[in-house]
């Protein structure tokens, strides 16, 4: 397991993930990191307990946690720029918005 995580670890682009889900009353979460050949889970009571030290590019929800790993090169998932793009095009009108989105 350790030799699969040091793969993932370092490959150039790399998903992370996590969600929670209930367990005895408290809420758990199940961080992945995902690699074009495999895909880890590690679970944790901590949001922000994500993988120590990916390198490369990781791809993520834009969660802030995310945005504190030192000395990477973000990615942000499509799905979430189309969301907050619907969000400013709706809730401030704003046309740039819906072009962008298209």
């Amino acid at each position: 397991m350790l030799i699969g995580f040091q793969l993932a670890r370092f490959a150039y682009v790399k998903n992370l993930d996590e969600t929670g889900f209930p367990v005895a009353g408290r809420t758990m979460r199940v961080h992945v990191l995902c690699d074009a050949l495999q895909t880890i889970f590690r679970l944790d009571v901590k949001r922000s307990a994500m993988f120590e030290g990916p390198a490369g590019i990781p791809v993520h929800d834009r969660w802030g946690y995310c945005f504190l790993i030192p000395d990477v090169v973000h990615a942000l998932r499509d799905s979430r720029i189309m969301r907050a793009l619907l969000a400013v095009e709706t809730e401030d009108g704003e046309p740039w918005a819906r072009r962008t989105r298209r």
